[in-house]
């Protein structure tokens, strides 16, 4: 199977509940100050790895980030849509390379 290293890998058509309990790669969002009192959202560039623990409403689901991103910028759980998980084989730039620019996407 050729992989495509500019497009990630995800979980594009997977339900969450076809994803329970399974180890994924996240670009994880965060708050970034702008100034005294404001903040714009951020997306680390590269991914972290967490499990998916617990469906979130019908269309998300709820991931906790391993342990080593828990002195990270981001919270140690948030939810995801499937399509924005990342398989553990993707080797796109933010699981393998230089990392992703876009905040929007995988």
């Amino acid at each position: 199977m050729k992989v495509n290293l500019h497009k990630p890998t995800v979980h594009r058509d997977d339900k969450p509940g076809d994803i329970l309990g399974r180890l994924v790669h996240v670009r994880p969002y965060y708050s970034v100050p702008t100034g005294r009192g404001s903040s714009q959202p951020a997306r680390s560039p590269f991914t972290q790895r967490a499990r998916v623990t617990e469906e979130f409403g019908e269309e998300m689901v709820i991931v906790h980030f391993a342990s080593e991103a828990y002195h990270a910028p981001w919270a140690p759980r948030a939810a995801y849509f499937p399509r924005e998980l990342h398989t553990l084989t993707c080797e796109c730039p933010a699981c393998e390379g230089e990392g992703i620019a876009s905040l929007r996407g995988a």
